[in-house]
């Protein structure tokens, strides 16, 4: 009786262990000779977030964080994941593309890469118009090598 209970529990804590990460393979045709495989990987949404606090003025429209992935020769990786999981209650949230300057210090072998012009992702937040207290938005964050990692971003809007 004590081995059923034993298997029983086993299963059930690997199956809930388990039950949130989905990994498939895609196969992309591109051309007729070539087949290409991407990884597509779901997020589990995680109780485990990481806090940034930001503090921005009353009706403004701010980029709260950036995210680029710079290889050394001025290359960059898009990432696999990057979504709003939760929106904020009290204004507005979205990603835009564009293009930065990165700021390596100069110990960094990708230093030179400073001076070109690469594409990154933002993430921008407008506050309802007058609204002064504070809001939140997460963020589940996948890099191009795989690790993800959810943001909580707590702002606080002040005059």
């Amino acid at each position: 009786m004590m081995r059923y209970k034993f298997k029983k529990g086993f299963y059930s804590l690997t199956c809930l262990a388990l039950a949130g990460c989905v990994q498939t393979t895609a196969t992309v045709m591109n051309t007729p000779q070539k087949q290409v495989s991407r990884r597509v990987v779901s997020v589990p949404a995680s109780n485990y977030y990481r806090f940034v606090d930001k503090i921005i003025k009353k009706d403004s429209d701010v980029i709260i964080s950036s995210w680029q992935s710079v290889n050394v020769d001025c290359s960059t990786n898009t990432y696999q994941v990057l979504k709003i999981r939760k929106a904020p209650v009290h204004g507005t949230a979205y990603l835009g593309d564009y293009s930065t300057f990165p700021q390596f210090v100069e110990l960094n072998p990708r230093f030179h890469c400073n001076t070109v012009k690469l594409p990154a992702t933002a993430l921008h937040y407008r506050p309802a118009a007058g609204y002064t207290g504070f809001d939140l938005v997460l963020v589940d964050v996948g890099d191009a090598t795989g690790t993800v990692s959810n943001i909580a971003f707590r702002i606080k809007i002040v005059d």
